[in-house]
């Protein structure tokens, strides 16, 4: 990791506790998210390992070899959709 501990945003786990769970895509399948400590960790269908991702503000969390993911919220904190790229991903019951 590039960024120097000591300059990275920690996100407050309240919030990102909200990120945790499975989101579908109807081409690509379910990305499932969980929290391990303070990371929010992301497992992909086609990976067996999950990667922690490295949080930049509250709502987007950058992933090694993955890219960028943002999670969009309605005004009570809920997810409504998280972003991959172009691809919109929306929360499974």
């Amino acid at each position: 990791m590039r960024t120097d501990p000591v300059l990275r945003f920690i996100p407050d786990l309240t919030i990102i506790q909200q990120y945790a769970g499975s989101y579908s895509h109807e081409r690509i399948g379910v990305l499932a998210f969980r929290i391990s400590g303070h990371d929010l960790l992301l497992r992909m269908p086609w990976q067996e390992q999950e990667i922690p991702g490295l949080a930049l503000d509250s709502t987007h969390i950058a992933y090694e070899d993955f890219g960028l993911i943002t999670f969009h919220t309605t005004p009570d904190g809920a997810v409504s959709s998280l972003e991959w790229w172009a691809n919109l991903f929306t929360p499974m019951a």
